[in-house]
């Protein structure tokens, strides 16, 4: 189980932030489909439940749903924290 926290920006409406992870939440659907994950949101945090990828593994594929082709987090999170190791 790999557990990401993503920090909300000052700045940003709780609907903007919102729809920011719930689109995040489904690019890694996407990113991760071949190994049958299953990804779940709770406010702020994004829980993706798979027994077939490692920590860094994970934290390559995924990248890319919250940051933009330049590398930068995308301006409704401050920043991505992983909280949890792989159970």
């Amino acid at each position: 189980m790999h557990i990401y926290k993503v920090h909300k920006d000052d700045e940003v409406s709780i609907e903007d932030f919102t729809s920011a992870v719930n689109c995040a939440k489904e690019c890694i659907e996407s990113v991760l489909y071949d190994l049958g994950a299953v990804v779940t949101v709770s406010d702020d945090l994004i829980t993706i439940t798979t027994d077939d990828i490692t920590e860094k593994e994970c934290k390559e594929k995924i990248q890319g749903c919250f940051c933009d082709s330049a590398g930068n987090v995308y301006p409704e999170f401050i920043r991505v924290e992983r909280l949890s190791k792989k159970a």
